[in-house]
């Protein structure tokens, strides 16, 4: 599965993140680190059903970050396009600042505007998990999480986005994505010593071969806490 990396970015800027593979846990508490690297109280959305095999840790994180205060899966309304949602209009139209910025937001789904602060302030820094995007109808990904466009309004919106994708995601998916981390289990060990590396984005090195989930949180400088809680 381990595939040679592209590009790497800057560690400052909002970013669109995809993390894939198989182990839901691994797959699950990784996009959780990376995305309390960014706001501790990230937002998490499931487009999948909530696996109950997943550990009981994970489950209770989604729970506790569950976008709108519910867990289960995301409606599929909520992740198509050019849905307006009242609430941003009012908050925004009148802000003549933000009008164009605006434009962008009533085209992004509504779960991705409920996200946004209205209005955006210094020092807003909204993240998303979006966990289980493989279970979308591939027409909702073409619109959406391919659309070079949505990731420009949510980097102008400083929104970032973790995806996490179970199995090999296709290449136009992954051409959107600032970075891109692969993880695999492995069999017959516990979840922490399934293997993961950096396939775009990341500009520790040592990233660029697969570790082991432990060294690469280490790496990546995730909260130590967070794994061993």
């Amino acid at each position: 599965m381990f595939r040679t990396p592209s590009y790497r970015i800057r560690d400052t800027e909002p970013e669109s993140i995809l993390v894939y593979g198989n182990g839901e846990t691994p797959i699950a508490y990784l996009a959780v680190g990376l995305a309390q690297r960014f706001q501790p109280e990230f937002a998490w959305a499931n487009c999948a059903p909530p696996n109950p095999r997943v550990e009981r840790k994970v489950r209770e994180l989604m729970v506790r970050h569950a976008y709108d205060g519910r867990d289960d899966t995301v409606p599929l309304g909520e992740m198509e396009r050019h849905v307006v949602r009242v609430e941003a209009f009012n908050a925004l139209v009148a802000t003549t600042i933000y009008r164009n910025l605006l434009l962008e937001l009533l085209r992004l789904p509504a779960l991705m505007q409920g996200v946004v602060p209205y209005p955006p302030e210094d020092g807003d820094h909204p993240t998303l998990v979006l966990a289980g995007v493989d279970a979308l109808p591939g027409q909702i990904v073409r619109d959406t999480l391919e659309d070079f466009h949505l990731h420009e309004t949510l980097h102008r919106a400083r929104l970032t986005l973790v995806a996490t994708y179970r199995g090999a995601p296709p290449p136009e998916l992954q051409r959107r994505f600032d970075r891109i981390f692969g993880v695999e289990e492995v069999a017959g060990a516990t979840w922490t010593e399934a293997l993961v590396w950096s396939e775009r984005g990341q500009l520790d090195v040592d990233l660029l071969h697969p570790q082991t989930m432990r060294e690469a949180w280490r790496l990546l400088g995730l909260d130590g806490e967070l794994l061993d809680r």
